[in-house]
C-alpha cells in the first residue's frame, strides 16, 4: 500500500502547539515521544520505521569562495541521491537530530561560547590541528564525554573501510574498472540490462566473484566512500601538501567513476573520466 500521504487526521499534535519551534535555543524537546504519538494517527508511515535507513547530508549555507566549490557539491549530492534511489533509501538535506543538534550547534561560531569551545577542544584532542571549534571534534567531544547521554542512539562502524584517503584509491579506479568488467565477461547473467530498482539482486550475484577482492584498505573493490581529506572543494583553502589541480582532477574521476555505475543500466557510459560532459552509447550484452 505504501504510505498515505493524503491522510491527516483532526486529532491534535505538536504540531498545532503554537510553541513549537525548530530553532537553536528553542528546539522541540521530548522529540521522539512526539513522533511516537504521531504515527499512532499516522500508521502508513509507521510501516517498517524500525529498519529504515535514512541518509543524512548537507552543506554550509553560503555560496562557495571557490569557483567551481558549488558545482562540486551539487554533483557530490547527486552521488548521494544517485545511491538512495537505486538502494530505496530515503535521504535528508540538513537538520536531522533535533537534540543533538542543539547541543552540537551550540560549539558553532554562531554562538557566545565559541571561542571557549575553541580551547576546550584543543585542550581535549592535543594533535588537534587548529584553534577553532570545528563540527568534527565537536562531534568526538560529545561522544567521548556525554558518552552515557549519546552512545545508545549512535553506532560507530569499525568493520568496514569508511576512511577511503582518495589519494590511495583514484590511481585504483581503471584496475577496478578492468577487475569488474572481467567479471562479466564470464558471467552473462552479469551482462544483462535490468531495471535500476532491481540493482541490488545483480550485485548480491556479483559478491562470491568478489571474495579475492578483500574490503578493507587496497581493496578492489569499487570504494563505497572516497574521503577528499585536505581538499577543501568549497573553501578552495586545500592543504598545501596536495595540489589543487590533483583534488579538482581526482574529484572529477571519482564522480564520473560512480556515475558510470548509474549510466551502465541505461546503456552508457563516460569513456574519459576526466571528461564529465560525454557519455557513449555500450553495445548491448557489453562486455560480452
Amino acid at each position: 500500500m505504501g504510505v498515505n500521504l493524503r491522510h491527516d487526521p483532526p486529532e491534535p499534535t505538536f504540531y498545532d502547539n503554537p510553541k513549537t519551534s525548530y530553532k537553536i535555543g528553542t528546539p522541540v524537546k521530548n522529540w521522539d515521544e512526539k513522533r511516537r504519538e504521531w504515527l499512532k494517527l499516522h500508521p502508513s508511515f509507521a510501516a517498517g520505521a524500525g529498519e529504515r535507513i535514512l541518509m543524512l547530508t548537507g552543506s554550509q549555507p553560503t555560496p562557495c569562495k571557490n569557483p567551481i566549490g558549488d558545482h562540486l557539491l551539487l554533483r557530490f549530492f547527486k552521488n548521494k541521491v544517485d545511491y538512495c534511489r537505486i538502494h530505496g533509501y530515503d535521504i535528508f538535506y540538513n537538520n536531522w537530530s533535533l537534540d543533538f543538534m542543539e547541543v552540537w550547534a551550540s560549539m558553532g561560531p554562531q554562538t557566545p561560547d565559541y571561542d571557549k569551545w575553541g580551547k576546550t577542544l584543543t585542550s581535549t584532542f592535543k594533535d588537534k590541528m587548529f584553534p577553532e571549534s570545528d563540527d568534527q571534534s565537536g562531534l568526538v567531544y560529545l561522544l567521548v564525554k556525554e558518552k552515557d547521554k549519546w552512545a545508545e542512539k549512535i553506532y560507530l562502524e569499525s568493520q568496514y573501510y569508511f576512511e577511503g584517503y582518495w589519494e590511495e584509491i583514484v590511481g585504483t579506479l581503471d584496475n577496478i574498472t578492468s577487475k569488474y568488467l572481467e567479471i562479466e565477461k564470464g558471467v552473462n547473467t552479469l551482462r544483462r540490462r535490468h531495471a535500476e530498482k532491481v540493482s541490488e539482486s545483480y550485485a548480491e550475484q556479483r559478491e562470491p566473484y568478489l571474495k579475492e577482492a578483500g574490503n578493507g584498505r587496497y581493496s578492489w573493490r569499487r570504494p563505497f566512500i572516497t574521503h577528499f581529506t585536505g581538499c577543501q572543494p568549497c573553501s578552495g583553502k586545500h592543504n598545501q601538501m596536495y595540489a589543487g589541480e590533483s583534488c579538482w582532477n581526482s574529484m572529477q574521476k571519482v564522480l564520473n567513476f560512480a556515475d558510470n555505475q548509474v549510466l551502465r543500466n541505461f546503456g552508457f557510459v563516460h569513456p574519459d573520466l576526466l571528461d564529465s560532459s560525454t557519455v557513449s552509447p555500450l553495445p548491448f550484452d557489453y562486455p560480452a
